[in-house]
């Protein structure tokens, strides 16, 4: 069950966005879902999205961060949580499972938990 902050901000995510341009089309639906995710996992996060400007504007705002070079989720995953946290810097962390045993004997979230002492410097927020 999602607290009041985070249903708030998952609705403020939620709301149609009107894209203008093709970047900004590509990037809209998949970086709602990443910040959706974001706000599941961390409170804070979801607060500043709640008090932070609208979905349409971070969308424009990591749309304006692509360069012509491509698209890179990584990237515009980057421009959006900057968007709401100024400064703020992602890291993407993936494990392969080589097969779906490995997956069954291996729980993605158990080891993605850090320890401790590094939770109070760090928030861990997964895709």
């Amino acid at each position: 069950m999602e607290n009041k902050t985070t249903e708030q901000a998952i609705n403020k995510i939620g709301m149609n966005v009107k894209v203008k341009g093709r970047v900004e089309s590509i990037i809209a639906k998949e970086t709602g879902e990443a910040l959706k995710s974001f706000c599941r996992q961390n409170e804070e996060f979801a607060r500043a999205v709640v008090n932070g400007g609208s979905f349409e504007e971070c969308i424009r705002y990591a749309a304006g961060k692509v360069n012509g070079m491509g698209v890179s989720d990584f990237n515009v995953y980057q421009s959006a949580v900057e968007f709401y946290f100024p400064g703020a810097k992602i890291e993407f962390k993936m494990l392969i499972h080589m097969s779906k045993y490995d997956l069954e004997e291996s729980s993605y979230d158990s080891a993605q938990k850090p320890a401790a002492k590094a939770q109070r410097f760090a928030v861990t927020l997964d895709l």
